[in-house]
């Protein structure tokens, strides 16, 4: 008698309990959520980087033009150059003269045209009346300034120097300003500031002392020159400044200045020169 063994398929189930499968449901729940903010991250850098090299195509555009205009204006003035429009892109280039109007108004409100403002304050230094007659020189005649001491240099620096060149052009094209009177106050201030920094070796605008005022409306500070018309130079030049910051201060329309030098632990001396 024959025997026969009949095979039933049995089915193999993997049993997890339910925490565990409430785990494993929140954990994929976790990864979704994960991934669906991966992308929004991926999208939001994707629309960052087009926002950025947008605004760098606007920017090489800008400065392109802007290096051109500058090129020709420089070029009328008899003054031959080589720009980068690269080296323009980060430069803060304002026009000197906005509103004709408003700046004629300024002038006619400021009255002060002596160069020597400064020669009979009897508190100043003669370097710091120096400094003051040779800013008021530019301001009065920015024109004959640039002629006499910026145009020289384009034969002893690089004539491709964007913050020459810039000078050479904002000078060329503004309006005089009023020469800038001598303020006992704004000079005690500046003097406080420039010993102080002097003393400690500081570099900046913060005030290190309690004793020492701050009532300017704008603020130029120098290191390591002494010689009054390479201060000013230094200021107006403003070589790697990209806001151009003291250039547009020296040159514009304020009344009275606080100029004053000290000796400086760091780099010899420092020149302090508050304007208001």
């Amino acid at each position: 008698m024959r025997r026969f063994i009949i095979l039933f398929p049995i089915a193999l189930m993997a049993c997890v309990s339910l925490k565990e499968y409430k785990a494993k449901t929140a954990e994929l729940e976790e990864l979704a959520e994960s991934n669906k903010s991966a992308k929004k991250e991926i999208k939001d850098i994707q629309k960052e980087n087009k926002g950025l090299l947008d605004t760098i195509a606007k920017r090489t555009a800008r400065a392109n033009v802007q290096s051109k205009a500058l090129k020709e204006r420089l070029a009328a003035n008899h003054v031959k150059a080589q720009i980068k429009s690269a080296e323009i892109a980060g430069l803060t280039i304002r026009k000197p003269d906005e509103d004709l109007e408003w700046a004629a108004e300024r002038w006619a409100t400021f009255t002060s045209r002596d160069t020597n403002s400064a020669k009979n304050m009897g508190w100043l230094t003669p370097s710091e009346q120096k400094i003051y007659y040779y800013l008021n020189l530019a301001r009065l005649n920015p024109r004959g300034f640039c002629n006499k001491y910026l145009i020289p240099k384009l034969s002893t620096w690089d004539s491709t120097n964007v913050y020459l060149l810039t000078l050479i052009d904002y000078m060329y094209e503004m309006k005089p300003r009023n020469a800038v009177v001598p303020d006992r106050k704004q000079y005690d201030n500046a003097k406080c500031h420039a010993t102080t920094s002097g003393t400690l070796g500081y570099v900046g605008h913060d005030r290190q002392s309690k004793t020492c005022k701050s009532g300017f409306s704008g603020e130029c500070c120098s290191y390591g020159l002494s010689d009054p018309p390479e201060i000013v130079l230094q200021l107006l030049i403003d070589d790697g400044v990209t806001s151009l910051g003291h250039r547009y201060i020296c040159l514009g329309w304020y009344e009275v200045c606080g100029i004053a030098m000290a000796p400086h632990k760091g780099y010899g001396t420092n020149v302090v020169m508050d304007f208001r």
